[in-house]
């Protein structure tokens, strides 16, 4: 990989859990601001499928709802509204007891005000997390994510499998531009459902 590229991809990663910097809200009034729509509203064709964000585990019934718990709970944010997640999927992997889950996660926080919802911050970033079958179901209880700076891309080839680095050093342009509103509309819909806006 081109040394701007890891620069940029390593610039453009926020990363959760407060392993870096959260992004400061926008200062300009409305400009966060999205007026909600019924939930029926059609997937924007120009986004992923909708079956690409957030899916299903294949083969792990539950693992999906314990991601996004996990995910949902443990990213450091404004401290405004709810925080609501979506991933990508790269894959997952099974160690002894444990599945091992590689995504490409986003984090937003969106509160509401009157008949709109209003994003406050957000981050997204590439996550390893480790998961056990507990109960019928998966409980996640640790993660690991890359480092910030110069050894960004070196500690992303060391935590993921070479097969899903491609999608991982997405650099800043319409591909790494559409996963980000892919994701972001996800955790839109998702903070629609909790508000139960009408």
């Amino acid at each position: 990989m081109k040394p701007g590229i890891a620069l940029l991809a390593a610039c453009a990663v926020l990363l959760l859990f407060g392993c870096g910097p959260k992004q400061e809200p926008p200062t300009s009034a409305g400009q966060a601001k999205l007026k909600t729509k019924a939930t029926e509203e059609p997937w924007p064709s120009e986004l992923w499928p909708m079956e690409k964000v957030s899916p299903e585990i294949p083969g792990r019934p539950g693992l999906k709802d314990a991601i996004l718990s996990y995910l949902d709970h443990g990213a450091q944010l404004q401290g405004v509204g709810p925080v609501f997640s979506a991933y990508q999927l790269l894959g997952t992997e099974q160690k002894a007891d444990s599945v091992i889950v590689y995504l490409w996660a986003a984090s937003s926080e969106w509160s509401q005000q009157a008949d709109s919802l209003v994003l406050s911050s957000g981050i997204s970033a590439p996550i390893v997390l480790v998961a056990l079958h507990s109960g019928g179901g998966y409980q996640v209880f640790s993660h690991r994510m890359p480092e910030e700076g110069e050894d960004y891309a070196e500690s992303v080839r060391q935590l993921f499998p070479s097969e899903f680095l491609e999608d991982l050093f997405l650099t800043p342009g319409d591909a790494y531009n559409v996963r980000a509103a892919s994701l972001q509309e996800q955790t839109r819909r998702r903070a629609w459902e909790y508000h139960k806006l009408k």
